[in-house]
C-alpha cells in the first residue's frame, strides 16, 4: 500500500479521459501514487489543499479561462507542489505559464510531460530512483 506521506503524489484533472487515463498509468509507472483524478476543477482545489502533491497535472485544454483561475487557486492552497498543465495548442503554453503552471504541455506530449515528471521525483528523491 502506497504511503501518501513517503510516496511522490500527483493530482489530475480535467484532461481528456483517454489522456488522462495515459497519464494516470505513465505517472504510476513512474512511481508517483495518483492520489485524486478528477474532471471538476474544485474538486482538483480541494484535493491539492488536502493531499499537497508533489505534482499537479491540470487540463487547460477544455477549461480555458476558467483553467487559468483554477491554477491560480492551486497555487494558493498548494504553493509547493509543481503545477504541470496540459493545453490544446501551443499558442496556449504561455497563457499557462503566465498563470503560474511551472510547465505546459500540449495535448500531444505525453512523453515530454514523461520526462519532467521522471526528473521532477528523481530531484526530490536522487537516491530512491
Amino acid at each position: 500500500m502506497p504511503d501518501l506521506r513517503l510516496d511522490p503524489v500527483a493530482v489530475l484533472c480535467d484532461a481528456p479521459t483517454l489522456l488522462r487515463s495515459a497519464l494516470e498509468h505513465t505517472l504510476h509507472d513512474e512511481g508517483y501514487v495518483i492520489g485524486a483524478a478528477t474532471h471538476r476543477g474544485i474538486d482538483l482545489v480541494e484535493q491539492a489543499a488536502h493531499l499537497q502533491p508533489q505534482l499537479v497535472v491540470a487540463s487547460l485544454a477544455q477549461a480555458g479561462a476558467l483553467g487559468v483561475r483554477l491554477l491560480d487557486a492551486v497555487r494558493v492552497v498548494a504553493p509547493r507542489s509543481t503545477v504541470f498543465a496540459i493545453v490544446a495548442i501551443d499558442a496556449w503554453r504561455p497563457v499557462a505559464l503566465s498563470a503560474g503552471a511551472d510547465r505546459a504541455f500540449t495535448e500531444g506530449d505525453v512523453r515530454g510531460l514523461t520526462l519532467a515528471a521522471r526528473r521532477l521525483r528523481a530531484a526530490a528523491d536522487p537516491i530512491g530512483v
